[in-house]
């Protein structure tokens, strides 16, 4: 029940912030952009779309509800509460994920109709989704501005992403199949385009459950050290 109502108060929070009001702008934006190409170039530009902003947009979004939250002294209030960190960890990733998921099958759905695997799609965006919201929670808890957390989010993201370079043609390396982006890319490339070999959507799978199991981790402690036990609250 916790969790229902953190995440009915989250999804209120972003609707009435205009958050699905904006990206129903953003993805209109790219629908246009992609059916304006040449039909060979549609699918690798709607890969690297989809994977660069619904995949991502937790990680940017993240920062600004939090600090928000903290600003409004909502924390003091919130972890004193029977309400388990848990819950409000669940609550902010499930409920970004829906925006990315949303986005992403808006955009894919209107530029290759009904030719796309929506079950690698989901996995890759929901994942993906989930692992970014949780890597821009652990950068978050310790910055106080919104201009901190943009500063500091170049020296997060940018190693993740490296994996984009072999995507672009530039580069190759075995390394990128310890980054999340690959993954991420093997996903959302099958459903777009196919192709994809049984073994590689495994790899895929349990290279993103890795990484966000360690996320979690991460996340879980420094919200205790840089949050919860400043205030004293104490719910797990």
């Amino acid at each position: 029940m916790r969790s229902a109502a953190v995440l009915k108060y989250d999804l209120k929070f972003q609707f009435r912030h205009g958050f699905y009001y904006v990206y129903v702008i953003v993805t209109l934006s790219y629908i246009a952009f992609l059916n304006l190409l040449p039909h060979d170039l549609r699918p690798p530009a709607a890969v690297l779309l989809v994977f660069t902003d619904p995949c991502v947009l937790g990680f940017f979004f993240i920062g600004g509800i939090v600090l928000f939250e903290k600003g409004q002294g909502v924390f003091q209030n919130l972890f004193v509460s029977p309400l388990r960190l848990r819950d409000y960890l669940l609550s902010k990733t499930l409920s970004l994920s829906l925006l990315s998921i949303s986005a992403a099958f808006a955009i894919v759905l209107f530029t290759f109709g009904f030719n796309f695997n929506p079950l690698l799609l989901f996995a890759g965006v929901a994942l993906s989704s989930v692992l970014f919201t949780l890597i821009g929670l652990t950068l978050v808890v310790r910055v106080e501005t919104i201009n901190q957390y943009l500063m500091a989010s170049i020296a997060y993201i940018l190693p993740l992403m490296l994996p984009l370079i072999e995507f672009l043609g530039l580069a190759r390396s075995p390394l990128f199949y310890l980054l999340p982006a690959k993954p991420s890319l093997i996903l959302i490339e099958g459903a777009i385009t196919g192709g994809v070999e049984v073994y590689e959507i495994i790899y895929a799978v349990l290279a993103l459950m890795v990484w966000i199991a360690l996320a979690y981790i991460w996340v879980y402690r420094w919200f205790y050290r840089y949050v919860i036990n400043r205030i004293g609250g104490g719910n797990g």
